[in-house]
């Protein structure tokens, strides 16, 4: 039998709303006893005791919002070094975007994304890999997907993955079949093109550096205008990484009329703004750009009120040529 006992540990879990100091005894891949009284949990003569010097012990967090470089850019990360990075960060479950090469809007590459780490060792193979269904053929925003042969091959929900589907009427489509389906459409909100050619947030540090601006107004007008869709056609419309406090504001609405709206962010939006920009730092462009103080106070407010319903890492390998 293998047991391990963690002891002195900060345990969390809003699922059962705990969180205490205590012990942990896991038998067989199982959380069999909880304490929090030091020493009170007897383990196995055979047991591993693990020290946790006061770290927090939590369930595995799930990344709903990941950018796979299986198939297609496998000179940017493999399903090996995408395994150990969601392992590094406490991530047991993963979703993957359909913007790979080929694009997952074809049931059987789907089918085999879910699959990527079949051919692992234990115990990164235990990581959970999910995919969404591209919501357009080949990502093109125009032509819907097949989402019913997607959906019965595993997709968890449809997407334009980092594009945002600005034709009405395939957006209009697109929430209507997967409402039939009960699968969400997940929204990167950009207006693509007043963003176009933009290379930060358009304001006053803009100006000073001479750089493209990308108005909050790229963000706001989508999702406006899928809310008045979404009215429409019912169904479940998700945000993904919103950043401003106009769009958070419009979530926050949606969500006291009724219509079933989620939303997530990215850590940027909530720990920078574009001042990280002033040294022309490529590393801070990021699509939506960083944005002004007051956008980022606002991701703030909705993540303490619960407007923004997940933190997503929006991972995104790039080789030392980006």
């Amino acid at each position: 039998m293998t047991a391990s006992l963690f002891q002195h540990v900060q345990i969390i879990d809003p699922a059962s709303n705990t969180n205490m100091v205590g012990e942990c005894l896991v038998e067989q891949g199982r959380i069999s006893q909880l304490s929090d009284q030091s020493g009170s949990i007897k383990a196995p003569k055979d047991a591993t005791i693990i020290n946790g010097n006061g770290k927090a012990l939590i369930p595995g967090l799930v990344d709903m919002r990941v950018q796979s470089c299986h198939p297609g850019a496998i000179h940017k990360e493999t399903p090996l070094t995408l395994a150990r990075a969601a392992a590094r960060g406490g991530i047991t479950s993963i979703v993957c975007l359909p913007n790979t090469n080929p694009v997952l809007d074809d049931p059987e590459m789907l089918k085999s994304q879910c699959q990527m780490l079949a051919g692992l060792s234990e115990p990164l193979k235990a990581l959970k890999v999910y995919a969404y269904g591209a919501a357009t053929s080949g990502l093109d925003g125009e032509s819907m997907a097949e989402l019913g042969l997607l959906a019965d091959a595993g997709a968890v929900g449809f997407t334009n993955a980092d594009h945002s589907i600005s034709n009405s009427l395939t957006m209009r489509r697109v929430l209507s079949y997967a409402a039939m389906l009960s699968q969400p459409v997940i929204q990167h909100a950009e207006d693509p093109i007043l963003a176009a050619n933009g290379e930060m947030h358009e304001g006053e540090h803009s100006m000073r550096l001479g750089l493209r601006g990308i108005p909050d107004a790229v963000e706001e007008i989508v999702i406006a205008r899928d809310l008045s869709l979404l009215r429409m056609t019912g169904g479940h419309y998700h945000v993904a990484h919103i950043s401003t406090a106009k769009g958070i504001a419009l979530i926050r609405a949606a969500k006291a009329e009724g219509l079933k709206v989620t939303c997530d962010t990215a850590p940027p939006y909530a720990l920078l703004n574009d001042i990280a920009v002033r040294d022309y730092d490529s590393r801070y462009r990021l699509s939506p750009p960083l944005r002004h103080e007051d956008d980022r106070l606002a991701v703030l407010d909705g993540l303490a009120d619960g407007t923004i319903d997940a933190v997503a890492s929006d991972h995104t390998p790039q080789d030392r040529d980006a």
